[in-house]
């Protein structure tokens, strides 16, 4: 292939990595999934790449010494997602190694317990 065709090639094959790529930038709805008992609390916190909603109580988060990272799971929404296991497994072990790799600067991290019934 001489140059100038394979800069041609090269430029649309990115063009269109490009525009598949932020097809999966599409926006998420914050639609409540029902794990929690009161979502009263919650306040949206709309940052420039990410929106979601939280509640943080300063006090007791300033006082905490140790945290315990429940694995990620997907509500039954997001598992209606076109993704593959293999696809969902990646994503789950990426948010849980950020998630722990973060609280692990700050906290001790403690396995979870089981909450009793």
């Amino acid at each position: 292939m001489r140059t100038g065709h394979l800069n041609s090639f090269l430029k649309f094959v990115c063009a269109h990595a490009l525009v598949i790529g932020l097809a999966g930038c599409a926006s998420a709805s914050l639609e409540t999934s029902g794990s929690l008992s009161s979502y009263d609390s919650l306040a949206p916190a709309n940052g420039i790449v990410t929106h979601s909603k939280l509640r943080v109580d300063k006090t007791n988060v300033l006082s905490a010494k140790s945290v315990a990272i429940i694995p990620t799971s997907f509500s039954s929404e997001a598992a209606m997602a076109e993704l593959t296991d293999k696809q969902r497994h990646v994503i789950a072990k990426a948010v849980d190694r950020s998630v722990c790799i973060d609280l692990s600067d700050r906290f001790d991290a403690v396995p979870p317990v089981k909450p009793r019934i």
